[in-house]
């Protein structure tokens, strides 16, 4: 089994996809959906989101006190929207990079499990 992040096993499939738009802190050009974005005023941190985000996207960060969506590995596909019990989850048409603290956790997680 994989690495845990809270009671939530969190080990998102390593993809050559992925690791690239890691790598280079983009998004996809193809998809045409926007990326989603957690309310976290609203959030209670049940890690529903987490567990409902395909591993080949990993776009859930989990944090210490929130989750966030990384926008740039967000395909916008929803399958978190109908997993948050809060409806806290919303589309982020005007979103912004990263800030570079996410990633910075994203690459530390990839190398743990490596």
């Amino acid at each position: 089994m994989g690495a845990h992040s809270g009671n939530v096993p969190w080990d998102p499939m390593p993809t050559a996809g992925r690791e690239r738009r890691i790598a280079d802190r983009t998004r996809h050009p193809r998809w045409r959906q926007p990326p989603l974005r957690v309310e976290s005023a609203y959030c209670i941190n049940c890690d529903a989101c987490v567990k409902a985000c395909p591993p080949v996207f990993g776009a859930v960060l989990r944090r210490t006190f929130t989750v966030e969506i990384v926008s740039e590995l967000c395909s916008g596909c929803g399958r978190c929207v109908p997993a948050c019990p809060v409806d806290c989850i919303v589309e982020n048409e005007y979103w912004i990079p990263a800030p570079d603290a996410w990633w910075d956790e994203l690459i530390g997680a990839a190398s743990v499990r490596t």
